[in-house]
């Protein structure tokens, strides 16, 4: 239950406010560490008993507080994402976010990424500050098969 992640990125889904980056508090949920958006208008929480993460706006924190389980997007413990998406009836469907996680207590800083349908692409990636793309630092797995790197161009980071 990710205990050295510092932030999480996530991008990709349908509810835009809810992409960004969610930064660790001190605020504890059901026990475990929550992860507020850097605007401060959503949380990532470990919901206990479903054993699975999720995405809730603001407003219903003081439910989720009082132990309700409540989210616009879940992810289980076995890895599958899903958003509730508006319409007519609203419904949830899959989806595969992009998603970065900055991590502490590695000697190197590092990535731990997971999420993907290539599961190849599902491992920690280790920062080398001194193999630049675009004027900044890369994160190369340890087979040195793949590597993060920040495409300039489009202003997104790329693997």
């Amino acid at each position: 239950r990710a205990t050295n992640v510092l932030s999480i990125e996530i991008s990709g889904l349908a509810r835009e406010a809810l992409n960004g980056r969610y930064l660790r508090q001190e605020v504890q949920v059901q026990g475990c560490v929550t992860y507020w958006h850097e605007h401060k208008d959503s949380f990532l929480y470990w919901q206990r008993s479903k054993h699975q993460w999720a995405i809730c706006d603001i407003a219903n924190e003081p439910q989720v507080l009082q132990g309700q389980e409540l989210g616009w997007v879940i992810c289980t413990s076995q890895g599958p994402w899903m958003q509730f998406v508006d319409g007519k009836q609203g419904s949830w469907e899959y989806v595969e976010p992009y998603i970065v996680a900055t991590t502490a207590g590695l000697r190197c800083p590092a990535l731990e990424l997971s999420g993907f349908s290539l599961s190849e692409l599902n491992a920690v990636y280790i920062r080398k500050a001194d193999v630049k793309v675009h004027q900044e630092c890369t994160f190369w797995t340890a087979s040195l098969k793949h590597f993060i790197y920040w495409h300039a161009p489009f202003k997104l980071w790329a693997i």
